[in-house]
């Protein structure tokens, strides 16, 4: 039998074993589980994304940033790996091991989309159109100098001519798409900006101020716009605003030369001479008395250069100012544009001011409100027929 005494005796040790391990443990349990504190940044913008999600993987805990991107989390281990991720951004993954803070930069995540196509009443894929369409971008625009749509197209869309109806400064173009449908009526394609139906003829709206140029070129076109498209479509897509603020300038400067194709003008001399075939009798004499009283021989010295002096190199010169913005809901864009243009002939000149203002509200997901102005004022001087006529028939010593 044993005693009370003996019993206690033999339990006391047990106890303290027990409590010495559990001492020894709980420490190392304790500093196992840690408080992780840190950032969020995005590495476009390299500012805090709130509400990015932080997630020990593998487990249920997790944590969201604030409004500047901090967070703060707890792990059990340093084993532990913490997923970070957002929307738009690729997912990171990072073991904790010693660490408290981890801040964290996480890279916008880039995915190839399909082509869309804006058709005028809605945005389509390429790959849903059975309609023959061209889409022109910005760039592919604006690397020529011109105040009108058709020299920006001339040569680079198939099935699209382009004929310059003159060579005045701020002449138009007439385009044709698939040639001439009709005889009397008119052939000029339907043009659409911004959703809105503009008519058949250039708008007039500059180039500068453009994102885009899509071109139905086949008879699809009719089903969305009547028979008023049986010339083609071109859909204008204006510039617009952006979330984040943007300026942008640009200029350009060109040089056009007279182009006489090979027509050589003769000079005084060779004129003079010329003209003495004109008093030639049956017999072939030249009758020199009647041609010195009609053309003294001092004329023969003058050499007035009148296709040079009417004609000279003309310069383009092309501005462009914009500034774009807003926030989520409200987005603005406001652009202006100055083109001028001297003409080879003289006195001939060909001035363009245009100012585009872009406005768009979000009210909610089913209501949209835009604004669009748009304002252009134009003056020139143009040459009289007869003018250019006379300068090829002028004789020297005129």
């Amino acid at each position: 039998m044993i005693t009370p005494e003996k019993t206690k005796r033999v339990i006391l040790p047990w106890k303290i074993s027990w409590m010495i391990i559990f001492l020894l443990v709980i420490p190392g349990v304790l500093h196992s589980q840690r408080i992780i504190t840190g950032k969020v940044t995005g590495a476009d913008t390299r500012e805090g994304l709130p509400g990015a999600n932080v997630v020990v993987k593998g487990t249920t805990t997790g944590a969201v940033s604030n409004l500047d991107g901090s967070y703060q989390i707890q792990v059990a281990s340093g084993r532990d790996i913490l997923v970070f991720s957002f929307v738009g951004y690729q997912t990171q993954e990072i073991v904790v091991g010693d660490q408290t803070i981890i801040n964290v930069t996480l890279s916008p995540e880039v995915r190839s989309l399909e082509e869309i196509v804006v058709m005028g009443y809605s945005e389509k894929k390429k790959t849903e159109i059975a309609s023959a369409v061209s889409v022109l971008d910005e760039g592919r625009l604006r690397d020529v100098i011109s105040s009108n749509m058709g020299t920006m197209l001339q040569g680079k869309v198939a099935g699209v001519q382009v004929v310059n109806s003159s060579g005045y400064p701020g002449a138009g173009s007439e385009i044709r798409i698939r040639g001439t449908s009709t005889l009397n009526g008119n052939s000029e394609p339907l043009y659409v900006v911004d959703g809105i139906i503009a008519g058949n003829g250039d708008p007039g709206i500059d180039p500068a101020l453009i994102e885009n140029v899509t071109i139905l070129k086949d008879a699809g076109a009719t089903g969305l716009y009547g028979s008023r498209a049986n010339g083609g479509v071109i859909i204008l897509t204006t510039k617009r605003g952006s979330s984040k603020p943007q300026y942008e300038f640009s200029s350009s400067v060109g040089l056009r030369t007279p182009d006489f194709g090979k027509v050589q003008m003769m000079n005084g001399a060779e004129y003079y001479d010329a003209h003495q075939g004109l008093f030639t009798d049956t017999t072939g004499y030249i009758d020199k008395v009647r041609f010195l009283n009609n053309y003294p021989k001092a004329l023969r010295e003058r050499n007035f250069d009148w296709v040079n002096t009417i004609f000279k190199p003309a310069m383009i010169q092309n501005y462009y100012l914009s500034a774009s913005g807003g926030s989520e809901k409200y987005k603005y864009f406001l652009g202006a544009s100055y083109f001028n243009e001297d003409g080879t002939f003289m006195n001939t000149n060909f001035e363009k001011l245009s100012l585009r203002s872009n406005n768009s509200y979000t009210f909610s997901d089913r209501i949209n409100l835009n604004g669009n102005i748009d304002l252009s004022v134009s003056r020139g001087k143009s040459y009289d027929y007869m003018d250019m006529y006379y300068t090829w028939l002028s004789s020297p010593w005129d």
